[in-house]
């Protein structure tokens, strides 16, 4: 190091020679809290390169923090003259070593915390960096007699080094209790690795208070100046916050709730109906931090405080009605993107190719049935309960247990009757504002899928009379729920009159109606979703595929009532229309990318088959188009495909090739130009039937 200026002699007056403590007493207190600190860091290294993992960050970073932090562990055998020298240097890794920490802390906490959060936690560790600077040069001043700026400094330390670990600390237990509704001995429970990281934290913090306490002299024999157990103490619990869980904490925390999950899912435990509630708690996790699809999101936004969907209801939620809730939501999932989870013997995933079970569909719906065995959604129905059902509709209908997904539909729709969540009155007395916009939104969800389900079946309804409808927030949720109303507008005005025609006998179709609330119907439906091009390519998918889907449902009605012609005034009233909305459906698939088909799953194929049903004459190409369509990647294609592909044999005379996929998996279809008609599908305004 160069040497000291003259000047900076007269920044303070010497007051005492600082020299290596002398006292038995002090040294032996002293080698006790440096071995001790040394000897666990040691640990803490070992344990850290067995878990390392390569090309890691926060693991690269956790080691240079314990073997920096390690060298300040020895001056305790260094004597005079080196001994000031010797502790200066090993300070500076130390405070590198307490910095890294923080940083540590940052990479671990972000998960949870926000874009702003974030950058204020790491701006303030950048501007004390000035401090740091000042405390290593008062460090070397103080123990190398030059000047005392070290006793004004040294009270500041904690004040520069531990509020991002308190505020870490702070935000990790807030977290578990909100995020993951954990209480800390549950929690701990659970999980050995969080119990004691747990447990250093907070001892952390104590031998923190505990330091302050002693530098500001708040003790009443006060320690010889560089002897300080309590600090060590503090670091070394810092420390082992960082190596006992090597990732983050969310991280750490979500595959703590998988395994958590999938260990009670394998239990094949006999449940018996006699069998006490209280004993199966066990088996229920209480922990859920996932994302399902935008269906869950209009239904019931964020999963994670179930509590939530029983506000206004009074009721108790128990870990049952969670459990299956959150097993419902897994079927669709599961159905959606044809996962299986391999299991081990022991209850953990396994990544091997043997394995001795596998999380299945049927599974979630099994447990889903098997934990609604623990209380009476009847009796008691929940807004929970209603949407267990609807999730159990989703899963079944996309088997192809239609009989079994109409009554679940049933079920749900009824529960939500003996809620009066269908009438308006209802609303208006809800003090909960949150539990009223996500009971609209489930009775809004129920009312277009029993319109959809109804019209493909025709099967009665039986939402009736609608609520008004809920209000978008200026949030991240707002552009689903603008494609939500978007689907509610499509179906709202297919009421009891047009279902009681369209289910009519072959016998009441001899009764004359008017063409006019037809014609009607069909100009609203080109008119309902007129910012379709602003909403996300799956949803675009979904509501251009089903409004070309309704259009047609209106033009069989109308041909079961004899009042089409050969030459209309209007194109909706031809015998020809078909091939027109045919003609869009093309359109539509080779505008949109495959994935955004194929996120919407079977039910979209469903509607595809409806309108390929209906194209018997005119060119031979959309009919082949609609055969090609249904030969996307979405399970449970293959019936809707036969069942075309044979239609196409008999209508046109040719054999339909099988396979049609293409190489890769995807629709053959023919190169387009893109630009071609890419305005006119989305322009209500135009004259075609987009």
């Amino acid at each position: 190091m160069a040497p000291i200026s003259s000047s900076i002699h007269t920044l303070a007056r010497r007051m005492v020679e600082v020299a290596k403590p002398t006292s038995p007493d002090a040294l032996i207190v002293e080698a006790w809290a440096q071995g001790f600190m040394v000897g666990s860091i040691l640990i803490m290294l070992c344990i850290t390169v067995s878990n390392y993992r390569r090309g890691v960050l926060l693991h690269q970073l956790i080691l240079l923090e314990l073997i920096f932090g390690s060298f300040h562990g020895t001056f305790i055998f260094i004597e005079a003259p080196i001994y000031g020298w010797y502790l200066s240097v090993t300070a500076i890794f130390l405070i590198a070593s307490w910095n890294l920490h923080n940083i540590i802390a940052w990479i671990k906490v972000k998960p949870f915390i926000g874009s702003k959060t974030s950058f204020i936690f790491v701006g303030t560790i950048a501007l004390a960096q000035p401090y740091w600077a000042l405390e290593i040069y008062a460090d070397f001043a103080y123990f190398n007699n030059i000047n005392d700026i070290y006793l004004k400094t040294r009270v500041f330390e904690a004040l520069f080094r531990d509020p991002w670990w308190v505020y870490t600390t702070c935000c990790l237990l807030f977290n578990i209790r909100a995020r993951y509704s954990l209480s800390l001995f549950e929690l701990m429970r659970l999980s050995p690795r969080f119990a004691v990281m747990i447990v250093a934290m907070i001892l952390s913090l104590v031998f923190t208070v505990i330091d302050i306490c002693a530098v500001i002299d708040r003790f009443s024999t006060s320690l010889p100046i560089g002897i300080n157990p309590f600090w060590k103490l503090a670091f070394v619990c810092k420390l082992l916050t960082d190596s006992v869980i090597l990732d983050d904490f969310k991280t750490a925390l979500d595959k703590l709730s998988a395994h958590n999950i999938s260990r009670a899912q394998v239990q094949r435990v006999q449940v018996r109906s006699t069998a006490k509630p209280s004993v199966e708690h066990r088996e229920y996790p209480s922990t859920l931090h996932a994302s399902s699809s935008s269906i869950t999101r209009i239904s019931g936004g964020n999963y994670e405080d179930a509590d939530l969907l029983e506000r206004g209801a009074g009721i108790a939620v128990t870990r049952e009605i969670k459990y299956s809730l959150i097993t419902s939501i897994c079927a669709v999932i599961m159905m959606q993107t044809a996962m299986s989870l391999p299991i081990d013997r022991e209850g953990f995933l396994d990544t091997s190719q043997q394995f001795d079970s596998v999380l299945t569909v049927d599974f979630f719906i099994k447990e889903t049935y098997r934990a609604r065995e623990f209380f009476d959604q009847v009796e008691s129905p929940s807004l929970a309960s209603v949407q267990t059902s609807f999730f159990l509709f989703s899963s079944l209908s996309q088997r192809g247990k239609d009989n079994s997904a109409w009554l679940h539909l049933r079920e749900s729709i009824t529960m939500l009757q003996l809620l009066n969540l269908h009438e308006e009155d209802s609303y208006t007395t809800m003090t909960d504002s949150c539990y009223a916009t996500l009971s609209r939104r489930t009775f809004w969800l129920l009312f277009i899928t029993e319109q959809a389900y109804a019209l493909q079946r025709h099967l009665p309804l039986t939402l009736r009379r609608p609520i008004r409808l809920p209000i978008v927030a200026d949030d991240q949720e707002a552009t689903i729920i603008y494609g939500f109303l978007d689907s509610v507008n499509l179906f709202r005005n297919f009421g009891d009159g047009f279902m009681a025609l369209w289910n009519s006998t072959e016998r009441d179709h001899t009764r004359l109606v008017s063409p006019r609330p037809f014609i009607k119907l069909q100009e609203s439906l080109k008119d309902a979703i007129p910012n379709v091009r602003d909403r996300s390519e799956v949803q675009q998918a979904d509501l251009l595929i089903t409004r070309q889907w309704l259009k047609m449902i209106v033009w069989q009605l109308c041909l079961k009532k004899g009042m089409l012609s050969s030459n209309p005034i209007i194109d909706s009233m031809s015998f020809h229309y078909p091939i027109d909305i045919a003609r869009d459906v093309t359109l539509v698939t080779r505008l949109l990318p495959l994935e955004a088909f194929q996120a919407n799953g079977v039910g979209i194929l469903g509607k595809i088959f409806d309108i390929g049903s209906t194209v018997e004459i005119g060119p031979k190409d959309y009919l082949m188009d609609m055969v090609r369509i249904l030969d996307m990647d979405i399970q449970g294609h293959a019936k809707y495909l036969v069942l075309l592909a044979n239609r196409a044999d008999e209508c046109l005379g040719v054999r339909v090739p099988r396979p049609l996929s293409s190489g890769n998996g995807s629709p053959a279809v023919c190169e387009i130009d893109w630009d071609e008609g890419s305005d006119e599908i989305y322009d209500s305004a135009s004259s075609s039937p987009y």
